[in-house]
């Protein structure tokens, strides 16, 4: 027989009161009076009664939300009161009236839950195609119902704790949950794989009508109605977390739905299950598409393979052609690696085009990349147009000694952003190509031939054509100096205390130091063996005597 949620036992609950009033009760309830304010919202939502059934249509749902917010506030004051609980000791009348309102209302949550599971099954089996007429009402009805369901399950495992706490046989309740709420948790279930279904459909007809404004509208709804069932079942997973019961396959699907880990726990229950349907969807994909992509794989490598040795032949051959055209070595260097980088590149956008990859979207996308990229370095693109500047006109090639932009030394390397330059203390630096062509370039090495400009002094009583012979004897004997165009050996300047003389041979760029360093040191010992002063700079100070006048 249906009882109501508020039949009084009368006379019992006038005389537990009264007894807990006899027997200095208060004193349990210097903390809020939950029982009193129990009893409040009891009387409170008996005076809707009877608007509920009196009414209909929106009025009548009206009332029974006010009546159901009533309910709620005397299910949490009555965990909150045993919470608050100190002992179990029955004797105690705190206790003995929690136990009592426990008790009496019991029987009432599971009829109340059980009547609710009941009409939410009975709508979802009366469930409309998703383009009926109403189906947006239908969802409407059905979450909010569901939402119901879901309350008085929390309050049916609410009361299952409280019964624990008191010491009170709960097997009625245990036994309800153990069997509804896997059954619930099976139906949500149930309806996100029919959504997930529902959804690939709608996106096989969007291929076939990609304009198409219902199919767009209709996959909206199915994944928020997707996403509200996720949600549901882990406020189910919850309730059922609390009743001791598995959780792990429902809070796989809430995750692999919502892609949120944080809507459960991941527990070593839940990462099993992850882990079965994983296997599982690999080893279904593998059985139908395993052997073609194999052979789609074999294709790749295979092309990839093809592409990597006409890159590399195309090396050997635009090698030998660049090198007939005598540009530099950088040019050479850039042209060849460029050749073959191309045909890579070609081959492997043909490979991939084998693995099914649609190569009109990676080509734009790489366009767009490009693009952000080319904006966001533009100073690295003043470089490489400096580069490439400078791979065109040649002012120097590796092996160079060059002056630029305040440096100087030896170009090691050249890319077409920056130049590594080796000092002639063996110092690496790295210089923007942007620099070096913005600058005066100095190519020391940049003529096979180069002029040696070396000075001596000697005094102004020394033989003048006797140092001027030795000097152009010792160029025409040394091994280093050219021939052709001839030394020369000529007086430079009158200085203050010396006679200059200005020494030029001619050698070649790489025998310029060598040549530099070697005549200074053989002109120095031949002025000083033949007898030729190379004066101290002097100056002669003439001092006259006044005589004073006596």
């Amino acid at each position: 027989m249906k009882r109501s949620f508020f039949a009084l036992p009368g006379i019992a609950a006038a005389c537990l009161l009264l007894f807990c009033a006899a027997t200095g009760a208060s004193d349990h309830l210097s903390t809020p009076d939950y029982a009193a304010q129990i009893e409040q919202l009891i009387a409170e939502a008996r005076r809707i009664d009877p608007l509920v059934e009196e009414s209909s249509g929106d009025l009548k749902a009206l009332f029974e939300l006010r009546r159901a917010e009533k309910e709620r506030r005397i299910l949490k004051l009555l965990n909150q009161y045993v919470d608050s609980l100190s002992s179990t000791d029955t004797s105690d009348p705190a206790v003995a009236q929690a136990i009592a309102l426990v008790e009496r209302f019991t029987d009432v949550v599971l009829e109340r839950a059980s009547r609710q599971q009941s009409l939410v099954f009975a709508l979802a089996m009366e469930a409309p195609a998703l383009t009926a007429t109403g189906a947006l009402a239908y969802e409407v009805t059905i979450d909010t119902e569901l939402n119901k369901l879901i309350d008085w399950y929390q309050h049916t495992a609410d009361i299952n704790n409280s019964r624990k706490k008191l010491g009170l046989d709960n097997n009625q309740t245990e036994t309800f949950l153990a069997n509804e709420l896997p059954e619930l948790a099976e139906m949500i279930a149930s309806a996100i794989a029919l959504s997930i279904e529902q959804s690939r459909s709608i996106r096989f007809q969007q291929n076939i009508q990609p304009d198409d404004a219902e199919l767009e509208q209709a996959g909206q709804v199915v994944a928020f109605q997707r996403k509200y069932l996720a949600r549901t079942l882990s406020d189910t997973a919850d309730i059922m977390d609390s009743a001791g019961l598995d959780t792990a396959d429902y809070r796989s699907l809430v995750i692999i739905v919502t892609g949120d880990i944080s809507t459960g726990a991941l527990s070593v229950g839940v990462v099993q299950s992850l882990l079965r349907q994983w296997t599982k969807k690999f080893r279904d994909w593998f059985r139908d598409n395993g052997p073609n992509f194999f052979v789609k794989l074999l294709l790749f490598l295979l092309i990839g393979f093809v592409a990597l040795m006409l890159s590399r032949l195309t090396r050997r051959i635009v090698q030998p052609a660049v090198d007939r055209l005598h540009f530099s070595q950088l040019l050479n260097q850039m042209v060849v690696s460029v050749a073959a980088n191309v045909v890579l590149f070609l081959g492997i956008l043909v490979a991939l085009s084998q693995l099914g990859i649609s190569l009109g979207p990676l080509l734009a996308g790489l366009g767009v990349i490009g693009f952000i990229v080319g904006f966001a370095l533009q100073d690295t693109l003043g470089n490489f147009a400096s580069g490439m500047m400078i791979l065109i006109y040649r002012p120097y090639d590796t092996g160079d000694m060059i002056e630029a932009a305040g440096v100087l030394g030896t170009v090691d390397d050249m890319s077409l952003v920056s130049t590594v330059i080796l000092t002639p203390d063996n110092q690496k630096l790295v210089v923007p190509n942007s620099k070096i062509w913005g600058d005066v370039i100095r190519n020391v090495y940049a003529r096979d031939r180069r002029r040696v400009d070396l000075f001596f002094d000697i005094s102004y009583d020394d033989d003048l054509p006797a140092a001027e012979k030795l000097l152009l004897d010792l160029l025409k004997e040394h091994e280093t100096v050219l021939e052709q165009p001839e030394p020369v050996v000529k007086v430079h300047e009158l200085t203050d205390s010396s006679v200059r003389f200005a020494v030029r041979p001619w050698v070649k760029s790489s025998d310029y130091w060598d040549t530099y360093w070697d005549i200074t040191r053989k002109a120095k010992l031949a002025l000083s063996d033949s007898g030729f002063t190379i004066p101290y700079p002097q100056r002669d100070v003439h001092m006259k005597n006044s005589g004073s006048n006596s």
